[in-house]
């Protein structure tokens, strides 16, 4: 398919002109790294075959010259090299850690260094033990681990407080960990369903705690359900910032208002006062991580720890 780079330069340049940092995410790779629609491919994930990790290298590589040579390089604040990967044994597991090994020493070894962020993956058994072994050495600058807890998405109806002490549960174990944790998807699914005072509450719940690490990005900015394809047991306006916010579900971002300020200016429903994040600030002789790449320009969809 042609075009895909011509696309990613067109959404750059639009980025730079409107004060907004950029992470690039590999959502699909050789083979599909999970079976899922997303990667391209359902049904199998062919991704940690040999020839497939090694198209998935070439894939890397051409995304670093892509961003070394981009004129907007200074706003390109992270690469995620993987979405979402499902592995049903050790040598899946093992192939998956040396794709990200790769990975991290590529862009670490750039002059500035790339922030990289990784995707655990399933199984989701104490994932944060998991991964300690690869985080262990690394510079918590340079690397991001992600999540995407999508509190209360197609599960039972539980109550407003419920969905809340998850949100805040979360929140602490990502505020605790070795290095930053990026909440790179979230939305206000729930089994909770037209009730947009609940939905302002639990947006609030969501961007306040996200922002106690690495911050987050609310999943999507604009979605356009389509009835004949769309999915009956959920309803895909709320995962629509523009949706939420243009139909009075959300308080609108104002002109030039930094999404630090924006997410401070919402109720914090797990009494955290002040971000305890630890990553706020980093050498300055690499560029911005994603905890603080979004403090310093203004942004109406993304949303950040101080």
């Amino acid at each position: 398919m042609g075009g895909q780079v011509a696309q990613l330069t067109r959404v750059i340049d639009l980025a730079a002109t409107n004060g907004l940092y950029v992470i690039i995410d590999l959502h699909g790779l050789p083979g599909s790294q999970n079976g899922e629609q997303a990667s391209g491919h359902i049904g199998y994930n062919n991704f940690y075959q040999a020839q497939n990790i090694a198209y998935g290298e070439q894939t890397v590589d051409a995304i670093i010259s892509y961003i070394t040579n981009s004129p907007h390089r200074n706003i390109i604040s992270a690469f995620a090299p993987m979405n979402e990967p499902i592995f049903y044994s050790e040598d899946q597991y093992d192939a998956l850690v040396g794709y990200y090994e790769s990975t991290y020493d590529k862009l670490s070894a750039l002059n500035p260094p790339v922030t990289m962020m990784f995707a655990p993956g399933k199984p989701e058994t104490n994932p944060f033990a998991l991964w300690q072994g690869f985080i262990n050495g690394k510079k918590p600058e340079l690397l991001v681990y992600e999540d995407h807890p999508y509190v209360g998405r197609l599960a039972p109806l539980q109550s407003q407080s419920s969905y809340i002490s998850q949100i805040c549960s979360k929140a602490q174990q990502y505020a605790s960990y070795d290095i930053p944790v990026a909440v790179t998807e979230w939305s206000l699914s729930t089994a909770i369903t037209d009730d947009q005072a609940w939905n302002q509450r639990f947006f609030a719940a969501n961007a306040r705690a996200w922002a106690q690490s690495s911050g987050s990005v609310f999943w999507s900015y604009r979605v356009n359900a389509y009835p004949a394809i769309q999915d009956p047991t959920e309803n895909f306006t709320l995962y629509s910032f523009y949706h939420l916010y243009t139909s009075g579900q959300i308080p609108k971002p104002d002109a030039g208002e930094s999404s630090t300020n924006y997410v401070l200016g919402l109720t914090d429903e797990c009494n955290f006062a002040n971000s305890s994040d630890t990553y706020a600030s980093v050498v300055s002789s690499v560029m911005p991580t994603v905890t603080n790449a979004f403090t310093k320009r203004s942004s109406a969809v993304a949303t950040a720890a101080p």
